[in-house]
């Protein structure tokens, strides 16, 4: 890991009923598995903070960088986003969950 084996955090935001964010949130779990990147999960209907921000562009992830993914993320966009924080290297097909 390039992050000198600190934990990283990372951020999701989703709502109930959004098929996008359980895409997103499955294939995010699967490439952290074994890791030291742990995902808090916000509801942006229970937070009015993030409803405001996010309210059109979920599911969003938010990185430590700043780096934001929003709307329709594919598991590639999640490993290159990842790539600073793990060492994973993308690839064409690494099996991620549908």
């Amino acid at each position: 890991m390039s992050n000198n084996g600190k934990t990283v955090k990372i951020r999701f935001y989703t709502k109930k009923g959004c098929h996008l964010c359980d895409k997103t949130e499955r294939y995010l779990l699967y490439l952290i598995r074994n890791s030291s990147v742990e995902v808090y999960k916000t509801d942006i209907e229970s937070d009015s903070e993030a409803l405001d921000r996010y309210h059109d562009m979920i599911p969003v992830i938010e990185f430590p960088d700043g780096k934001i993914l929003w709307g329709r993320i594919t598991g590639e966009e999640i490993e290159r986003a990842l790539s600073s924080y793990k060492s994973i290297s993308p690839t064409k097909d690494r099996g991620l969950p549908m």
